[in-house]
């Protein structure tokens, strides 16, 4: 039988970071899985607080490099847009229009990189 994981790191290190599963038999015996090296650039987006009633305040390193900020439903589908101009400098999102229920936030960079993390609307 063949199971996924997944886990998020809320406070990974800037450079190299190592992972590595302990998998525990009913029986008590475990083995622990290969180790895995992931690197990050130690840029990040955060939203708080999630989940978000009607506000949702976001953190991006340098708001004057973003281009463009998207809200997508679980399907992946664009339902809010905002672009630069538009932004000026506020770093929260009202939610008020936004039905309950799991959303990804993606913020566009002007050099095309992007970044994106989940929230949810209650």
């Amino acid at each position: 039988m063949q199971n996924n994981y997944g886990y998020s790191d809320n406070a990974p290190i800037a450079g190299n970071n190592y992972y590595r599963l302990k998998m525990v038999d009913r029986d008590g015996t475990f083995a622990f899985s290969q180790l895995r090296k992931v690197s990050w650039d130690g840029k990040a987006l955060s939203v708080f607080p999630n989940p978000a009633a009607d506000r949702l305040e976001m953190d991006v390193k340098d708001w004057s490099k973003v281009a463009k900020m998207s809200v997508m439903n679980a399907s992946g589908n664009v339902i809010a847009e905002r672009r630069s101009a538009e932004i000026s400098g506020e770093k929260h999102m009202q939610l008020t229009s936004l039905k309950p229920g799991n959303y990804i936030l993606k913020i566009e960079y002007l050099d095309g990189s992007s970044e994106r993390t989940h929230f949810v609307k209650y």
